[in-house]
C-alpha cells in the first residue's frame, strides 16, 4: 500500500507555485501592465528564547495588531545590519487580503 500511496503523491502537483506574484491583483483586470514582484521563498527558523522575551513579544503584538512575530524579528535583524527588503517588514497577511 505504501508504494501505491507514494505513486499517487508523486503525481500530485505542489500546493505552492514559484511564479512571480502580481502585487496589484485587485486592479489586474483594469491594468494592461500589472506590477510583477518576484516572490522570495520563505523558510522556517526555530529559536529558543527566554520566557520573558516571549511574553514581551505577545504584549507588543497585543498593542500593535499590525505586527507579527516575524515582522518583529525581521525588524530587529535589519536594525543590526542584515539586508532585509522593506516589503518583508510588514504583515504579509494584510497584503494577501488586499489583493482579494
Amino acid at each position: 500500500m505504501a508504494k501505491t500511496l507514494k505513486s499517487i503523491i508523486d503525481k500530485v502537483p505542489p500546493a505552492t507555485v514559484n511564479n512571480p506574484v502580481i502585487t496589484n491583483a485587485k486592479d489586474e483586470s483594469r491594468s494592461s501592465n500589472p506590477i510583477i514582484m518576484e516572490q522570495e521563498e520563505f523558510v522556517r527558523i526555530t529559536a529558543e528564547v527566554p520566557r520573558s522575551v516571549k511574553i514581551q513579544m505577545k504584549e507588543r503584538l497585543f498593542r500593535n495588531p499590525e505586527e507579527t512575530e516575524r515582522s518583529i524579528i525581521l525588524k530587529a535583524l535589519k536594525s543590526i545590519g542584515f539586508e532585509i527588503d522593506e516589503k518583508y517588514l510588514n504583515d504579509l497577511r494584510k497584503a494577501k487580503l488586499k489583493s482579494r
